[in-house]
């Protein structure tokens, strides 16, 4: 059995090729990170670890996520970090996005889809077309995590 790391750093690298996209970063503070710590986080979880100043360019370190998250994202998300809203008290960042294609077990009845109000940060609001469905779905803790990866690497993509 691996660790959760060695889990989702096999299961990345299985996906790699197909319909799936994970992107993650680490924006840290200068001088505040253990480089065991930056290298765990860029070989099992495939995360961009990227050393900034807070401290003097809080602004400028906002600019330079958004612009990464841009060009991530194939321009499709833009601006997701508001002016001013990362201070100089600020010590890191966790951004991730994902992209999975793929078709449903159970689709969502269009019917039943509304406009519901969807957050933009904590103070901007818009609306938004809501897909609803009710189910019971399983989840998987982190321990089992690494047995359920473990399992399907001897069942299914070796």
């Amino acid at each position: 059995q691996g660790s959760v790391n060695e889990a989702f750093s096999f299961l990345s690298d299985r996906l790699e090729d197909s319909s799936y996209f994970l992107n993650s970063s680490l924006w840290i503070q200068r001088g505040l990170i253990h480089q065991q710590f930056k290298d765990t986080v860029e070989k099992d979880y495939k995360a961009s670890v990227k050393l900034v100043d807070f401290v003097t360019r809080a602004e400028g370190t906002r600019i330079e996520i958004n612009n990464w998250i841009r060009e991530q994202s194939k321009g499709k998300v833009t601006d997701i970090i508001p002016f001013k809203e990362i201070s100089s008290s600020a010590r890191m960042i966790a951004v991730s996005g994902a992209y999975l294609r793929g078709r449903w077990q159970q689709t969502f009845d269009r019917r039943k889809s509304k406009q519901s109000v969807f957050f933009k940060d904590r103070y901007l609001t818009s609306t938004a077309t809501t897909m609803f469905g009710n189910g019971v779905f399983n989840f998987l803790r982190e321990e089992e995590f690494a047995r359920f990866v473990g399992a399907l690497a001897r069942c299914c993509l070796s």
